[in-house]
C-alpha cells in the first residue's frame, strides 16, 4: 500500500512541435488538476528533447521516477507523431535495465489525442499504439481520451477558450480526480470529452472556408483545391 504523504509524480509529454498548440493546452489542464491534488508535475516537449542530449537525460531520469505518464499528442497522419515513438524507444531501453533491478516500480501511463478531424474515434488506433507500448515497457495502463475538432480549442489555454469547451475541462478535471486517487480515467470522462464541440455540418463548413482563405492567401485559386493530379 503506498504511503499517502509521500509526494506523488506526474511526468507530461507534449507530442506536438507547435508552441502553444491544442495538445499543450490538454496536457496542462489535466497536469493541473493534478497539482492543485498535491502533486508534483515534471513536463517536456517532445520537440525540444530529441534537439538536446541533456534535455533527454532530463526527461529519462523523471521517467524512472515517476509514479504516472501523461502524452498529450496531436494525431499524425492517423498515428502518433514519429518524435513521441523516437520518444518510446528511448524510455522502453530504460525500462528494460530497471525491470532487472530489485524494487523497480511500475508507475501507470495515460495518453490524450486531439485531431482536427469532426470525430474523435479517429484517435483511436494512436490510443491502442500507446496501450501497447505500456504493457510492452511495463507501465500499468490507466486509459486514453480521444477528441475530434481539436482545433476549436484555439490554441490557447482552456480557460481562455469559452463556454464551448466546458464539457473537455469537467472531462479533464474527472481524469484527474480519478487518477490522483490511483485510479484509472472514468468512462464518463472518456465520452464527455469525445462529444462534439459543434454540430458536424458546422465544423465542415467552417473547416472548408478555412481551406479557401488559405488557398487564397497562398495565390492559389480554390479550384486548385480540388485538383486530382495523379488521378
Amino acid at each position: 500500500m503506498s504511503d499517502p504523504t509521500k509526494k506523488r509524480r506526474v511526468l507530461l509529454l507534449i507530442g506536438s512541435p507547435r508552441p502553444q498548440g491544442n495538445s499543450e493546452s490538454l496536457g496542462d489542464a489535466l497536469g493541473s488538476g493534478l497539482v492543485a491534488r498535491g502533486w508534483e508535475m515534471a513536463r517536456h516537449r517532445v520537440s525540444k528533447v530529441l534537439g538536446s542530449t541533456s534535455e533527454m537525460q532530463l526527461l529519462l531520469d523523471d521517467a524512472r521516477s515517476t509514479n504516472l505518464m501523461v502524452l498529450s499528442s496531436p494525431l499524425y497522419v492517423d498515428s502518433v507523431p514519429s518524435g513521441v515513438l523516437r520518444v518510446f524507444e528511448e524510455i522502453a531501453a530504460i525500462r528494460a535495465e530497471d525491470a532487472k533491478r530489485p524494487g523497480d516500480q511500475r508507475p501507470r501511463m495515460i495518453a490524450i489525442f486531439n485531431c482536427g478531424f469532426p470525430e474523435a474515434h479517429q484517435n483511436n488506433v494512436a490510443l491502442e499504439i500507446c496501450r501497447l507500448f505500456a504493457h510492452e515497457v511495463g507501465f500499468r495502463w490507466s486509459g486514453g481520451m480521444a477528441m475530434g475538432m481539436g482545433e476549436m480549442l484555439g490554441r490557447r489555454p482552456l480557460q481562455q477558450a469559452g463556454r464551448k469547451v466546458r464539457p473537455v475541462l469537467e472531462a479533464l478535471d474527472l481524469a484527474a480526480e480519478a487518477l490522483a486517487q490511483g485510479g484509472d480515467i472514468p468512462a464518463e470522462a472518456v465520452d464527455l470529452i469525445a462529444r462534439p464541440i459543434m454540430p458536424k455540418w458546422l465544423y465542415v463548413l467552417g473547416g472548408n472556408w478555412s481551406w479557401r482563405r488559405e488557398a487564397r492567401r497562398n495565390g492559389l485559386s480554390v479550384d486548385a483545391l480540388s485538383a486530382r493530379p495523379f488521378e
